[in-house]
Parts: structure tokens; C-alpha cells; sequence
């Protein structure tokens, strides 16, 4: 349930076919949605066994809220390895290890903080029966004019080795690869001062040495 969910996607929820599109892919590991001859939407498991919307609303029950609990821990935990991350950079600044470690907890920490926004976002909104029913009742608008399950692919923060840092010289190759998302960073490592990291933004390529404020 809810994998890669990019609720930038949906743009805005009361258009009634951002819910629609919402609940499908939330549940596009568990579920798929089907239309009859006749326009009526069915639901199936992975093993093709069709169910009803009232076994729907029970595992939703079940299984959705549990399902937040399980990541929230998660969260948690991985909220304190980033903070005893943060102490070993006191102690040494040079550490490169220590860097990658932090940049691959924060990308794990923003997946599930954005999985559990989703979840709560999923909840609120079909916890309201009439508003489940009316979702898959609006699915079949989807599945007969589009069936492009692609656009909604979360971008992922990637992390570089080379390069330079600071604000020294302007690196004319990378300026192509400009991003308008204010919140992707590079993690690179100077080769003026062996292994000192730096980030770098990909929308404006801004260097620097301190840690962004969407880590801290």
C-alpha cells in the first residue's frame, strides 16, 4: 500500500477525479480496478478473486491504520539515527561515511514522512463510506480514458563524488540539468580539500558547506 506515492500528482483533491486517481494508486499493490461492459467498476485482488466495496471498507479499516502505526515507528527510529548522525559530524567534520550515512536516512526519512502524509490524507478522505463509494463509482473514467500509470513517479535525491565546492567556479556542464524544485541537493565531496562534502542545489546549482535546511 501507498508505494512511491507523489501527492504533488493529484494537484488538487476537491476535483473529484484526484480522489479516484488517489485511491487507485494507493492501493495498486493490494488492488485493481476493473470496468464492466455496462460501466460499473469491480475490484480485484492480485490473484484476480473480486471482492465488494464492504470487504473493501474492512481491510481499509484494518489494515490502513495499522499500516500508519508501522511507519510512524519507523520514522521515529530513523529520526534518532539521524540525530546521533549529526553528533558524529561534530566530532569530524572529514568523515565521508558519516555524510552518505545521513543523505541515505534522509531520503528514507522523506519517503516515509511522505507515505504517511498520504496515509493521512487517505484516511480523512475515504473514511467517509459515501466518499469510497463515489471514488470507485468516478474510477471508470480512468480506466477508459487513461491508463498511463507512470505519471506519478516520486523524483529521488541523488547523491554525487565528484566535483567542486563553494562558491569558486561555475560548473557550465551541469547547467542543463537545472531542477525547479528548490529541495533537491546533491551531496558532493571537494577535491580541493579530499574528502570535505558539500551540497549543491540542482535548481540554481548553489554551493555549500553547511548541511540544507531540509536535512536539519
Amino acid at each position: 500500500m501507498f508505494t512511491k506515492i507523489d501527492m504533488g500528482f493529484y494537484q488538487n483533491f476537491e476535483q473529484e477525479i484526484s480522489q479516484s486517481y488517489f485511491l487507485r494508486d494507493s492501493l495498486k499493490d493490494e488492488f485493481t480496478f476493473k470496468t464492466t461492459a455496462n460501466d460499473k467498476v469491480k475490484i480485484h485482488k492480485p490473484n484476480g478473486e473480486e471482492i465488494t466495496i464492504e470487504q473493501l471498507v474492512v481491510f481499509i479499516f484494518k489494515h490502513v491504520s495499522k499500516k500508519k502505526s508501522e511507519l510512524c515507528q519507523k520514522k521515529f527510529d530513523i529520526s534518532n539515527q539521524l540525530n546521533e548522525g549529526f553528533k558524529r559530524l561534530e566530532n569530524d567534520l572529514q568523515k565521508r561515511d558519516i555524510h552518505k550515512t545521513i543523505v541515505q536516512l534522509k531520503l528514507k526519512y522523506d519517503e516515509l514522512d511522505n507515505t504517511i502524509t498520504a496515509i493521512m490524507t487517505f484516511i480523512k478522505m475515504f473514511g467517509n463510506i459515501d466518499n469510497l463509494r463515489k471514488a470507485i463509482k468516478n474510477m471508470n473514467i480512468i480506466l477508459d480514458y487513461d491508463n498511463d500509470d507512470d505519471d506519478n513517479v516520486i523524483t529521488e535525491i541523488h547523491s554525487s563524488q565528484e566535483g567542486d565546492e563553494g562558491d569558486d567556479d561555475d560548473d557550465d556542464d551541469d547547467d542543463d540539468d537545472d531542477d525547479d524544485d528548490d529541495n533537491i541537493w546533491e551531496l558532493r565531496f571537494s577535491e580541493r580539500h579530499p574528502g570535505r562534502p558539500y551540497f549543491v542545489r540542482l535548481s540554481d546549482r548553489h554551493r555549500q558547506w553547511e548541511l540544507p535546511d531540509f536535512i536539519l
